[in-house]
């Protein structure tokens, strides 16, 4: 009592709104708070996302230049994302691997500025019809942190990279289904 201290000691209180699994947090000046975020997941029923949480060391930077890096996959995530002949689109097999229709490991890069961060498209000859057809696959930077990179038939991907200091970050990964629930396999297989 005698320092006072229920008149020194504030709490601050943030403006919050819970969506697609998360409680989202608004850490400005009261009454500045953006728009809610609309990502996709975020209107889908619980049983049709999964959320993976990895304490990952390297910067944000690091992290966020990963997802957004499309060529990258021909030559990190071979041994999972492989080339295929037969398949219109990238899809899973029956082991949980992804097929896609292409082997190209030069992309062609065509980006787009964008109000929310930029979005880019990497363009690829498939593995049938090379000559009159086109393998796309479109990634978004969602600034600061976020990462939409393109996920088999069916599903989707984010990723965010949240800095937790100069060498360490939080990364946040939902996988989400859009039609129908996601299957206690297919959760063992993303998780395993």
């Amino acid at each position: 009592d005698e320092y006072d201290f229920r008149s020194k000691v504030r709490a601050r209180a943030y403006e919050v709104h819970e969506a697609g699994g998360v409680v989202w947090a608004y850490l400005g000046p009261a009454g500045g708070a953006p728009p809610p975020m609309d990502f996709e997941f975020c209107a889908l029923p619980e049983a049709h996302r999964m959320w993976m949480k990895i304490r990952i060391d390297c910067n944000w930077a690091q992290g966020i230049e990963g997802v957004l890096d499309n060529a990258h996959v021909a030559f990190l995530h071979a041994d999972t994302i492989r080339p295929a002949t037969g398949v219109a689109t990238t899809v899973f097999d029956s082991r949980g691997r992804q097929d896609r229709p292409s082997n190209d490991l030069k992309p062609r890069m065509e980006a787009q500025n964008t109000a929310y961060g930029f979005r880019y498209a990497a363009i690829r000859k498939p593995t049938v019809d090379p000559e009159t057809k086109r393998y796309v696959r479109v990634t978004l930077f969602v600034a600061p942190f976020y990462g939409i990179f393109p996920a088999p038939a069916g599903w989707g991907n984010l990723q965010a990279f949240v800095p937790i200091d100069d060498e360490h970050t939080m990364l946040f990964f939902t996988r989400f289904k859009y039609a129908a629930p996601i299957s206690d396999e297919e959760r063992e297989r993303t998780y395993a």
